[in-house]
C-alpha cells in the first residue's frame, strides 16, 4: 500500500516591522557601555552595516570636519556622514588605539 503525501498549506501572515521610539533608541544607548553607546550612536546616525562599523579606524573620523567615512563591504560604495555634536563627544572620550573597536579591547 503507497501513501500519498500532500504538502500542507501555509500563508505566512505580514506583519509591520516593530520600530522603537527615538526616545527609546536614545535610552538604550545611554545605558550601555562607552564603547557601545558609540557603536549604537554611529548605527544610528549612519545607518551602516555593523562589519562597517567594527572596522573603522581613527583615520576614518575627522573631528574638524566633523565627519565619519564608512568604508565599503559587499560591494558597497564608501559613505561619509556629518556627526553630530554627540556623537563627535562620544568619540572624544574613546581611547585613541588603532581601532575604534580596540578602544575597550573589542
Amino acid at each position: 500500500m503507497r501513501l500519498k503525501w500532500v504538502k500542507p498549506a501555509y500563508k505566512r501572515v505580514q506583519r509591520l516591522p516593530f520600530i522603537p521610539l527615538e526616545r527609546e533608541i536614545d535610552d538604550l544607548i545611554a545605558g550601555c557601555s562607552k564603547y557601545i553607546a558609540a557603536f549604537l550612536q554611529i548605527a544610528k546616525e549612519t545607518g551602516a552595516r555593523a562589519e562597517g562599523i567594527f572596522r573603522l579606524k581613527w583615520e576614518d573620523v575627522d573631528f574638524e570636519a566633523r565627519t565619519i567615512i564608512i568604508t565599503p563591504e559587499k560591494g558597497s560604495e564608501p559613505r561619509r556622514f556629518k556627526m553630530s555634536m554627540k556623537l563627535l563627544g562620544m568619540l572624544n572620550i574613546l581611547p585613541k588605539t588603532r581601532r575604534l573597536k580596540d578602544s575597550e579591547g573589542g
